[in-house]
């Protein structure tokens, strides 16, 4: 009997006001369902095809499940998903991303573009440091203040850097340069490592050096040029990078040598950094 009047209670709806009540007298839509429940332990609405495969779930507290009977996200698919005619949008640049579980989430664009962690300007990177070489003395000076980069995702970090030099007339004993091998150089390193990244403090990551036969007098005036470039792939955590002038006099040069680095306006250190998850 109460199975009859609901019967005549949807149709009597469905009659008068074109509305279709499930689980209720009062519809507010052409069809109207109200569930039993409001957890995820009772379901509101399955379809299955012929085979008994349920097709379409929507749970009581409201995750929909497609091709997914158990669904744990208000929308769950189990399969492949398609669009079509997906509209331009040129003024945001923000992508869908997935984790391993396939749970959906937005990622601000500018978080996967490369950025400068150090330099990207015109100023000069390297102020006028004078370095001094003697024999049992390799000159080896720092030419900037340690730059620190912290890493939240592993990243490809890109170091490019030119360090201009002028060598002096006058050597550290007072005396012209005699007219021997000299060495001139920049050392690129790693004080400081992030544990686990495969690297350790104070590895040397780039060496830029050339033999220089010092001539007399004026000749050794004008502005040179050292250019180096690393590229690395580093995991989350935190690192250091440093700069070092490298001089070296064969074991008869008494005299010693004398460069001073950062003297020209060109001196660049970038440092640029790519997220890569």
């Amino acid at each position: 009997m109460k199975k009859n009047l609901l019967l005549v209670s949807m149709f009597y709806y469905s009659l008068s006001s074109s509305q279709v009540g499930i689980n209720t007298e009062t519809p507010s839509a052409s069809l109207d369902l109200v569930s039993k429940g409001n957890t995820s332990a009772t379901k509101a609405l399955e379809i299955n095809n012929s085979s008994s495969k349920e097709l379409f779930t929507l749970l009581d507290n409201g995750n929909l499940g497609i091709n997914a009977p158990v669904p744990t996200a208000i929308l769950h698919t189990d399969g492949t998903v398609r669009h079509e005619n997906l509209p331009t949008n040129n003024n945001n640049i923000n992508f869908l991303t997935t984790d391993n579980s396939g749970n959906v989430a937005l990622r601000q664009g500018s978080s996967l573009f490369p950025t400068f962690a150090s330099g990207g300007g015109k100023a000069d990177a390297i102020s006028t440091v004078t370095v001094d070489a003697t024999i049992g003395n390799p000159g080896l000076v720092n030419l900037i203040t340690p730059i620190s980069v912290n890493l939240t995702k592993r990243s490809l970090v890109n170091i490019n850097y030119t360090v201009t030099y002028n060598i002096s007339t006058i050597t550290p004993s007072g005396n012209p340069p005699t007219a021997t091998n000299k060495f001139i150089g920049v050392i690129l390193s790693m004080p400081t490592a992030a544990a686990g990244s495969g690297f350790s403090n104070n590895d040397i990551l780039d060496i830029t050096s050339f033999p220089y036969k010092a001539k007399v007098g004026n000749d050794l005036t004008g502005l040179y040029f050292l250019n180096g470039s690393r590229s690395l792939l580093l995991t989350p955590g935190n690192y250091t990078f440093l700069l070092k002038s490298y001089l070296s006099v064969n074991s008869d040069d008494t005299s010693g040598f004398r460069v001073i680095y950062g003297q020209g306006s060109n001196d660049v250190l970038d440092i640029v950094v790519t997220p890569l998850q």
